[in-house]
């Protein structure tokens, strides 16, 4: 069945630097009319993510939006668009084609990549903006398209597994850390269940496996989309982590310092619980 999905954008942008830029309106599906509570506005050059509400509204007001900044929107399974903010006008409405899938004849079965345990060890509570990334064991030569990334996710400690987070797939630089990013559009997502795998269709997008293999992240937004608790710990998802299951540690960690995006490789031996899937050629 194909469908499309509406963003409707009602936005007043102010003529004077450094006065908020205001967008709000709601996203819906165009032949159900019912709203679309997964899309994602977004100036991916700033790390500025906006996801919709649960009925597909968003209000958005914020300086460092300018009007020659380009808008992302995107919702998993649909085309992303990407417009000028300047060119947005009132009741602007914005058409986001489904992505076309082709099906492939599988003639063996998926690779599984990463972890393969069912239940956590200990869990990760990073700050927002932090990445957390793993390197996929069984990818490395493996000639395919990635199909699926997956996350064990967690309430553990005050978090909340059903908060929004973004997906990023990198290839491996010259030192094996998370080297140049594969996925071009904006995935956020929001898991369904507690202590559970929460797996991520990726099949649309035609991801080639490099022939160094890949790293899967799992990235926390701004702080602003997840409550607190307690006036100081912020409920955000708990990740997962296992001690025993590979060799030696796969996992990196990616923060922003001085503005500068830098990874680190995890010095303990506990490894995220993120897995994935690719389909052989």
């Amino acid at each position: 069945m194909k469908f499309k999905c509406l963003v409707i954008l009602l936005l007043n942008i102010s003529a004077v630097y450094g006065q908020q830029t205001h967008l709000f309106g709601h996203v819906v599906d165009a032949q159900t009319g019912l709203p679309v509570g997964e899309a994602t506005i977004g100036v991916q050059e700033k790390n500025l993510f906006y996801p919709t509400n649960n009925k597909g509204e968003f209000d958005i007001s914020d300086v460092k939006i300018v009007p020659t900044d380009s808008i992302s929107i995107s919702c998993i399974g649909y085309q992303t668009q990407k417009r000028k903010t300047a060119d947005f006008k009132a009741e602007t409405i914005i058409k986001l084609s489904v992505l076309v899938k082709v099906l492939r004849e599988v003639r063996i079965g998926l690779i599984q990549c990463g972890s393969k345990a069912n239940t956590q060890d200990v869990w990760t509570a990073y700050w927002p903006l932090n990445e957390e990334a793993m390197f996929m064991t069984a990818s490395k030569n493996a000639k395919g398209t990635i199909q699926s990334v997956g996350f064990y996710l967690g309430n553990a400690q005050g978090g909340d597994a059903i908060a929004p987070f973004r997906v990023k797939i990198y290839d491996v630089d010259a030192h094996g850390m998370p080297g140049k990013e594969l996925t071009k559009d904006i995935l956020i997502v929001s898991a369904k269940k507690n202590n559970a795998w929460f797996d991520v269709d990726l099949s649309d997008y035609n991801i080639s496996n490099p022939p160094g293999g890949f790293f899967v992240a799992f990235c926390l937004i701004d702080a602003k989309h997840y409550k607190a608790s307690n006036g100081a710990q912020l409920l955000t998802p708990r990740l997962g982590m296992t001690e025993n299951e590979f060799k030696n540690s796969q996992s990196f960690r990616g923060e922003y310092k001085h503005r500068e995006h830098e990874w680190y490789k995890e010095p303990f031996t506990y490894n995220y619980m993120i897995r994935a899937s690719i389909v052989p050629e």
